[in-house]
């Protein structure tokens, strides 16, 4: 008797394409003005567009949402979002994702040729109120009332696996952000940062 297996991987893929085909993917987002032409995937990231938003995708971006796509491992595909109507997420061109979260309540604007390692997130919001009977309320509070700031991520930075970059934080064109960095404030071009919270650690 044939034994029966499981493939999880083969089961995620299959999950995350169900819906449509890579090519039904692509064209949607060009109806919807997220891309002009192409993108360059294998299997279907995560990508939200709350109603009157602003989500922009620039030409030649590679995202990548599984470990069969990088040898590095990917845990989770790719999560692209605007939560507010009022958002606006530009990402330039040529840049490259793999496996990473972006959720724009405010703005975000990324550069071109900008690579994200592995698990790596930026996020313009605190997400959670501070006060916390506002908090008991989840998922019940207003976005948009929440503490958030704008992003700006200038061209060719590389933001190393896992780090996070926090709300109100700009980037100078050339940094390199370590590895598991939580980078909670503004730094200039031509650095490399890391730690928690990412401090200077070498101008290049």
């Amino acid at each position: 008797m044939k034994k029966m297996g499981f493939n999880l991987r083969s089961f995620v893929r299959n999950l995350m394409e169900k819906t449509e085909s890579i090519s039904t993917f692509k064209e949607r987002l060009i109806h919807q003005g997220i891309i002009e032409n192409d993108l360059n995937i294998k299997t279907i990231p995560y990508i939200y567009l709350k109603k009157d938003s602003l989500l922009k995708i620039g030409k030649n971006c590679t995202i990548l949402n599984c470990s069969e796509e990088n040898i590095a491992g990917i845990a989770h595909r790719t999560s692209i979002a605007t939560a507010t109507s009022s958002a606006k997420l530009v990402i330039g061109d040529y840049c490259g994702f793999s496996g990473n979260f972006i959720c724009c309540v405010d703005e975000i604007t990324i550069g071109n040729y900008v690579n994200f390692g592995t698990g790596a997130s930026v996020y313009d919001t605190d997400f959670h109120p501070i006060d916390y009977l506002q908090r008991r309320s989840n998922p019940g509070f207003d976005l948009t009332k929440i503490p958030h700031a704008p992003v700006k991520i200038g061209n060719d930075v590389w933001v190393g696996a896992n780090a996070i970059i926090l709300k109100g934080v700009e980037i100078g064109d050339r940094t390199i952000i370590a590895a598991n960095s939580v980078v909670t404030k503004s730094f200039p071009p031509d650095c490399i940062i890391g730690g928690n919270p990412a401090k200077i650690m070498k101008m290049l």
